[in-house]
């Protein structure tokens, strides 16, 4: 969560997996575990961020007023096994409703508008075009077909891998209820993962011992198919039915066939399909250069040269002017360049961002570098005036 605020809505799932323990008499799990949350989320966060980047502008950061939002969820836990009638499941249940009571008015007077919208400080220009083309971070209806399928289908795994066990008594004695928290947990991640794909990873995880378990008892009942047809298919329909792998390679076919608005837009302009090899502008002296925020953080690491910004948005004003600039008409761009006094700019045919802002305008900064013919502010540089990467100098 400290990495990722997005893990935010899990915490709550098992937050309230601890509850219904509560609400069933088990009443030690629920106060600890908010009160690690607590502390090790303060920890955690003093000891990985600035603090100018705790009390800052940013909505997609635990912040403190998320910390006091938990510290005061903790007092009310660790007050509610001390009221009165908490031997009855009504009295635990109130004592339960004090939590959200305090904790939530509390969460959403203190965040404002990060309480419901994690990027809510970003800017306009990022949303629209870069934030809305990020893949991981869009539901599972704006991916590829290959990936809609991969994020739906762990559902199998998991209700198949549990419907089983449950129906042949395969857990071990005791275990039904931590079995059980473990696949409403998996439930909820995998149901979250379809709103977030990134979620994803996370819903895979704890799909495996749902998977472990299909595979334990199909799998022996598949060897045991006397004839060798159906013995092996069977067997193989065992593992399709464990991983989201099978059919997700299968599906990977029909993704240019129906590609998504996001994959469209993208490849709306020809590009070029050669890829761009930046190791070679180690052979010019170093500088800064203006490039498209994706291939920024490669020309970093194998190069010398500096870059203006690459995709991290707690440098936003660098990332709008390198949009602004390729989208732009030539005479706007050349107003943003030279604000940085570049030493290069360099257009990557190839790449995915520079195909999105051809799409902006027919007559701007990309297309009009895309097309040949530079501007008469730019020199080309030799060895780079033909191929999917071209490096300007800039008069």
């Amino acid at each position: 969560m400290v990495i990722s605020l997005e893990a935010l809505p899990l915490i709550a799932v098992i937050a309230g997996l601890y509850g219904l323990r509560y609400l069933g008499e088990e009443r030690r799990l629920l106060p600890w575990f908010l009160l690690s949350l607590t502390v090790f989320s303060i920890f955690l966060s003093l000891a990985t961020r600035p603090y100018s980047e705790l009390l800052g502008p940013w909505c997609d950061v635990l912040r403190p007023e998320h910390m006091t939002a938990f510290g005061l969820a903790t007092l009310m836990a660790g007050i509610g096994p001390f009221l009165p009638y908490q031997q009855h499941a009504a009295g635990r249940l109130a004592a339960l409703v004090l939590i959200p009571l305090a904790s939530l008015p509390a969460a959403f007077v203190l965040l404002g508008q990060c309480a419901t919208n994690p990027m809510a400080a970003l800017d306009p220009v990022l949303l629209e075009w870069w934030h809305g083309y990020i893949t991981e971070g869009l539901p599972f209806w704006k991916q590829p077909v290959s990936v809609a399928v991969m994020l739906i289908w762990v559902i199998i795994p998991i209700g198949a891998g549990y419907w089983l066990a449950a129906r042949g008594g395969a857990f071990a004695e005791g275990a039904g209820v931590r079995w059980l928290m473990l696949f409403v947990l998996a439930v909820s991640t995998w149901a979250y993962s379809l709103y977030l794909m990134r979620a994803g990873v996370f819903a895979q995880m704890l799909a495996v011992p749902f998977a472990a378990v299909l595979l334990a008892l199909l799998v022996p009942q598949a060897r045991a198919i006397g004839e060798m047809l159906p013995r092996v298919a069977a067997t193989l329909g065992c593992f399709v039915l464990a991983t989201p792998m099978f059919v997700t390679a299968l599906a990977k076919p029909l993704d240019p066939l129906l590609p998504t608005a996001t994959m469209a837009r993208g490849a709306a302009a020809p590009i070029a399909s050669e890829i761009c090899e930046f190791e070679k502008l180690s052979g010019l002296p170093a500088g800064m250069v203006f490039i498209t925020m994706d291939d920024a953080p490669q020309l970093l690491g194998i190069t010398d040269h500096t870059v203006i910004a690459a995709s991290y948005h707690r440098n936003q004003t660098p990332m709008i002017d390198v949009i602004k600039a390729f989208t732009s008409a030539p005479d706007d761009a050349r107003a943003i360049i030279d604000a940085y006094d570049p030493d290069y700019v360099v257009a990557c045919f190839s790449a995915s961002d520079f195909a999105l802002y051809r799409t902006a305008d027919p007559g701007n900064f990309a297309n009009i570098l895309a097309s040949d013919g530079p501007p008469v502010w730019l020199t080309p540089v030799a060895g780079f005036t033909d191929g999917a990467l071209r490096i300007y100098r800039v008069r």
